[in-house]
């Protein structure tokens, strides 16, 4: 869970409100046969345990079979017999939650919890279908997850959260295997765009910080400003091109950095010198783990690697005059 934890952390920089998805989904999924299920947030005791990558483990390839019996009353469940329809080896099996994370998060994380979401409307729930029925046409799609019952599940979902997301107008922050499906978005859909992920490249070190020290940064006065300055310095960076995002997204910001603390401090030639010092999160791989639509707006997630250096603000610090959301950059650096 540590690479959910990390894209808690940014998110809750980078957004107002983070709404967890509550319950437990278990899910297994094999060649001949799927099973899922939901358990509501609240309608059991609080879950402890994380699904870990060594239970997945596990669990593949072990059989699992689903069987059905008639029902002496209508709604209440069978006594049997049952009768298998279908059996298979589990390709994948996930006894997934968020619910573990209630007990390390501070009382100070207000902006975090498990809110109520309810269906998404008719007319979302129409488009919804037709995604799903464009995906499982998809033969790139068929080649990266060729498992039938496996990507067909893997659609459903994400698709049900991309619009659930869309109908609150929110942001969907989306796992590697669920990306297979969602990434193909950036090549036939309008306005679908990555988001949120400038801010763990540029500063890496953000999702090592306590959850304290987030809350910390969440009440800055400059976070609005802040988060303005990554909005557009993404925009900019994507309407670049995906060569090299990264050397992009670097190169915008140090260029917004530079003229807001010689706008602020009047410091030209220290500038300059100072931003030929900027190597953040040298090396640092890009993942993108958030996506929107064209109504919404997307809290991505980015895991960096180590930061190759920092800034050198030895004749900036100093500066009692320094405002705005440099001020907040220092802060994140230091």
């Amino acid at each position: 869970m540590a690479s959910v934890r990390r894209r808690l952390k940014v998110a809750s920089i980078i957004f107002d409100r983070v709404m967890l998805e509550g319950g437990s989904a278990y899910i297994t999924a094999g060649p001949r046969a799927a099973i899922s299920t939901n358990i509501p947030f609240g309608r059991g005791p609080l879950r402890r345990h994380f699904d870990t990558t060594r239970a997945r483990g596990a669990a593949k390839g072990q059989p699992f079979s689903i069987a059905m019996g008639p029902e002496a009353v209508p709604g209440v469940p069978s006594e049997g017999p049952y009768q298998v329809v279908a059996a298979s080896e589990a390709s994948m099996a996930w006894d997934a939650s968020l619910e573990p994370f209630v007990p390390e998060l501070p009382r100070t994380c207000t902006w975090m919890g498990f809110p109520a979401i309810g269906d998404v409307p008719d007319e979302l729930e129409k488009q919804c279908r037709e995604w799903v029925r464009r995906d499982e046409k998809n033969a790139a799609l068929v080649t990266a997850v060729p498992v039938d019952f496996l990507r067909s599940r893997i659609i459903q979902h994400a698709n049900n959260d991309l619009a659930r997301g869309i109908a609150i107008r929110a942001a969907v922050s989306v796992d590697s295997l669920h990306q297979r499906v969602t990434v193909q978005r950036y090549a036939d859909e309008k306005g679908w765009k990555f988001v949120g992920f400038a801010l763990p490249v540029l500063f890496p070190q953000v999702t090592d910080l306590s959850w304290d020290e987030v809350a910390e940064l969440r009440q800055h006065k400059a976070v609005e400003a802040f988060r303005r300055t990554l909005e557009e310095v993404e925009a900019d960076a994507l309407a670049a091109g995906m060569d090299d995002l990264e050397a992009t997204v670097h190169q915008l910001y140090e260029g917004k950095l530079a003229k807001a603390v010689g706008e602020i401090e009047g410091l030209g030639a220290v500038v300059k010198r100072t931003t030929m010092g900027l190597v953040i999160g040298g090396g640092a791989g890009f993942m993108t783990a958030g996506i929107t639509g064209p109504v919404g707006t997307a809290a991505g997630a980015v895991v960096g690697a180590v930061a190759g250096g920092v800034m050198d603000y030895r004749a900036v610090r100093g500066k009692r005059r320094q405002r705005g959301w440099v001020a907040l950059d220092t802060q994140l650096r230091s």
